[in-house]
């Protein structure tokens, strides 16, 4: 697989624009992506590791409720801990 992506929105539809993605393989690019719609309603993200397409990685998300937080982590074929970046700033998801 090249590419790839967990997609959590808030409410349905799933083509709802509120909230967020790990990528993999955006647009080709070997890269690991955290996405978002931020509580400004925009679209914001970074790049927090970088792979190849030929290696299986694990991509890891971890949400908690209180204080509201989103941690994204990758890990290596050996569950080597590549990167990592957390946000709390998502739009609809704060209770």
């Amino acid at each position: 697989m090249e590419s790839c992506a967990i997609v959590v929105r808030s409410a349905l539809p799933i083509g709802s624009n509120k909230g967020f993605n790990l990528e993999f393989g955006h647009y080709g690019d070997g890269v690991f992506i955290f996405a978002r719609n931020t509580a400004f309603d925009n679209w914001t993200w970074n790049i927090f590791a970088t792979g190849n397409k030929d290696i299986w990685y694990t991509m890891q998300l971890n949400v908690f409720k209180d204080p509201f937080q989103v941690v994204a982590q990758v890990f290596d074929e050996n569950g080597t801990l590549l990167g990592s970046t957390s946000a709390s700033d998502m739009k609809g998801f704060q209770s």
